[in-house]
Parts: structure tokens; C-alpha cells; sequence
């Protein structure tokens, strides 16, 4: 499985219960990343994928920066005409998905403990805030271990955040390597 985290600079994920921050370009990025394949999540994170999933041009209210809101209704339109060029995602709505997950699936993690399921685990895809939140749930993977391998990292404009990063990490220590070869190859075809 590839999971997926959004995390602030001390690697928090959830403060009282609620995740810190939310971006809807880091919303439409995951499921550009996503196209063609299955994303797991639970209902609390589908709450924000619905409308965006039923191909819904929500009006955006998150920046008071002059002039982005006409450049995001130019944005969104043109989004809306590439997505119907755009294999669907098929989002799975469900409280255990990292249990159902298969090879090649993405799952979006907000609330989750990952550490049981490392060796299952593909690549990480952190979406990060750059910013310092309060925190109370983090991230308990350690992808500065010899296990992981930056594989990319890439900085764009949020919209309530002026640059979030995207950084890919890849499971260089996987029992499972073998077992899901071939979905990474799909994968990484797909996001070259």
C-alpha cells in the first residue's frame, strides 16, 4: 500500500482530535496522484473528498489574498475539463482500511497509527505544511531510518498555504518487496 499523511515540521499529525490544517490543492494533488487506482480513507477525511469527488467546483474561502480567487475559479475550471480525461478514483470509505488495503492502493492517513503495518507499506507520500502546529497525534514512522529512501520532493502553492511540500518516500526494506513489484512499477509510470 502507499499511504499518504499530511504532517507540520515536528511530523504532527492531529490536535484534539482534529487534523491541524487543510488545503483543497493538497486535496485535488492527492487525487490527481490517485488517478485510476483505489484510496482508502475514513469517513472523517471523506467529508472534504466528496464534493471534489462529484466533480463539484466548490467556492473556495480559505485566502483573503486579492486576485486568488478569480485565478482559482480559472484553476478549477480548467481541473473540471481534465477530469474528464481522468481515470476516476475509487474511493473506499472505511474506519479499518489499513487492514483491507492491497498492494498498490493509497490510503490517506490522519488519526492512524502506521508502525504495525510498516511492512506492508510501498512508499509514504507526506504532504508537509512547513509550518509549526499544536500537536497531540504524530506521525510514529521514522523516515529518516536506513528504511526509507527519499525518492522526491517537490514544493507548490497552496491555497490557505502559501508552499506546502510533497516529498515521496519509497520503503527500501520491505518483506514484501517482491509481492508488489509490479504495482510500484505501475505507480511510478504513472507519476514520472
Amino acid at each position: 500500500m502507499n499511504v499518504i499523511v499530511c504532517l507540520d515540521e515536528r511530523q504532527g499529525m492531529m490536535f484534539n482530535k482534529r487534523r491541524q490544517s487543510q488545503d483543497r490543492a493538497v486535496r485535488e494533488r492527492i487525487l490527481h496522484l490517485c488517478e485510476g487506482s483505489v484510496l482508502w480513507m475514513k469517513a472523517y477525511s471523506y467529508k472534504l473528498y466528496e464534493p471534489l469527488q462529484v466533480n463539484q467546483i466548490e467556492t473556495d474561502t480559505e485566502s483573503s489574498q486579492e486576485g486568488v480567487q478569480k485565478s482559482l475559479q480559472e484553476e478549477c475550471l480548467k481541473d473540471a475539463q481534465i477530469q474528464t480525461e481522468r481515470k476516476p478514483v475509487k474511493i473506499e470509505v472505511e474506519e479499518a482500511f489499513l487492514q483491507k488495503a492491497e498492494d498498490g492502493d493509497f490510503c490517506l492517513v490522519e488519526d492512524a497509527s502506521l508502525k504495525p503495518y510498516e511492512s506492508q507499506i510501498e512508499k509514504v507520500i507526506v504532504f508537509c505544511w512547513n509550518k509549526k502546529y499544536p500537536a497531540d497525534f504524530y506521525l510514529d514512522l521514522n523516515l529518516d531510518s536506513g528504511e526509507w529512501e527519499l525518492e522526491s520532493e517537490t514544493k507548490f502553492a497552496g491555497i490557505s498555504h502559501p508552499e506546502i511540500t510533497e516529498k515521496v518516500y519509497r520503503h527500501v526494506i520491505c518483506p514484501d518487496d517482491a509481492a508488489g513489484a509490479s504495482e510500484r512499477g505501475d505507480y511510478e509510470r504513472r507519476h514520472k
